[in-house]
């Protein structure tokens, strides 16, 4: 019999992400699984790195300045689980600073869940990744 133990549930902040996790949760509540939020908040582009911190001593402030942003992500979807769950559960999950496409996978391999659920598209819509990509 398949045994459901472990759901990773990647989220932006989006509608689909919201009912990802709304699924997920259901989901979870049913087979007395743990259910797992995780969100990447994207690497800052070269171009704005060397725009922000031309005088950065070492680099120091950018490393600082992503841990910021890591926390902050953390933060939101700590309120944004919540939110979805209604307060009922604390829905462990973490942020991790960097590529989400990646950042996924990795959690994948580092959770080993058994089921993965996500939104079809994400926080700017099934076109996003269509237009201006090469």
């Amino acid at each position: 019999m398949f045994e459901l133990k472990h759901i990773l549930i990647p989220v932006d902040h989006s509608e689909g992400s919201r009912s990802a996790l709304a699924a997920g949760l259901h989901l979870a509540n049913r087979y007395e699984a743990i259910p797992h939020w995780f969100h990447a908040v994207p690497t800052i582009p070269q171009a704005i790195r060397d725009v922000l911190f031309p005088y950065a001593a070492m680099g120091e402030d950018i490393v600082e300045f992503e841990n910021e942003l890591t926390a902050y992500g953390n933060r939101v979807s700590e309120r944004f689980a919540d939110d979805v769950s209604s307060g009922n559960k604390k829905v462990p999950g973490r942020a991790v600073n960097g590529d989400p496409e990646d950042g996924i996978i990795n959690e994948i391999n580092r959770l080993g869940p058994d089921l993965l659920i996500m939104g079809a598209s994400g926080q700017r819509g099934p076109r996003a990744n269509q237009l201006g990509r090469t």
